[in-house]
């Protein structure tokens, strides 16, 4: 069973006339949302600790960073 994220980037563009306000929109409504929903998949493979051991140290620093 898959959960389907839907990302809506369109309010980036529609604030893209202010640089600041693009940045936080895309950080709120797109970097962290995708981040977050592809940690969780990561996570949720049938054997998640096989995985993020054989992967780069990355998985494991973002998964911290989620949790801290």
């Amino acid at each position: 069973k898959w959960c389907i994220q839907r990302l809506d980037a369109t309010p980036v563009i529609t604030r893209r006339r202010s640089k600041v306000d693009a940045d936080v929109a895309w950080e709120r409504l797109v970097a962290r949302p995708s981040t977050e929903a592809v940690s969780r998949f990561l996570l949720d493979i049938d054997s998640p600790r096989m995985f993020v051991e054989a992967s780069t140290g990355a998985v494991r620093e973002r998964e911290m960073s989620l949790v801290a």
